[in-house]
């Protein structure tokens, strides 16, 4: 199985439920949905196999790996999945949740970003985070976060410009978080430390 890649790295989470903590990176290349606001470089793309991503991970000092995007469910993880499940990792899937989860997941993250979800993968996610500028960023939070279980965390995330923080929105963000607590206040750590 080939998988197209856009990069593997190893840093720290920077964002949702395990910020700071140490993971693999996996970042999948493609998407379905076409954000403007997007930061992955989309012109690096490069083929590796299940093998070959395995020992990627086994070069580092971590039983956790993230995998992540554009939208990595566009491609069939389940063998990917089942191979670093065998080996005892950990394995987080960041998803934008339009597609099911087919693979071995320990940690869905969702970040939804059209009002179209995958209700099977919304049922299964351990949170779920709205990137937030606008009202309408706001809206769809409203209208979508009854899709996730009760006791998925929601998070709600200020947008950056590519990888620069935008205080206006971060404000706008708290604010939001303050009125209606039922969600959280997301910060964005790794462009805060300026690493991927």
């Amino acid at each position: 199985m080939l998988y197209k890649i856009a990069e593997t790295f190893y840093s720290l989470k920077g964002e949702g439920m395990h910020t700071g903590q140490p993971m693999t990176f996996i970042r999948l290349a493609g998407c379905n949905l076409n954000c403007p606001w997007c930061d992955t470089d989309w012109s690096k793309r490069k083929e590796m196999t299940s093998d070959e991503l395995l020992h990627v991970c086994n070069q580092y000092p971590t039983s956790t790996v993230c995998i992540t995007g554009g939208e990595p469910l566009m491609q069939d993880l389940r063998d990917l999945t089942f191979l670093l499940h065998i080996r005892s990792y950990r394995i987080h899937l960041e998803t934008n949740g339009t597609f099911p989860p087919e693979g071995w997941f320990d940690w869905i993250a969702v970040s939804p970003k059209h009002p179209k979800l995958n209700p099977s993968i919304c049922a299964v996610a351990n949170e779920a985070k709205w990137v937030i500028k606008t009202s309408e960023d706001f809206k769809l939070a409203q209208e979508t976060e009854h899709l996730f279980p009760s006791t998925a965390k929601r998070y709600l995330m200020p947008r950056a410009n590519g990888r620069q923080l935008d205080q206006k929105a971060i404000n706008q963000t708290m604010a939001l978080c303050l009125r209606h607590p039922k969600f959280s206040f997301c910060y964005q750590l790794h462009k805060q430390l300026e690493i991927k």
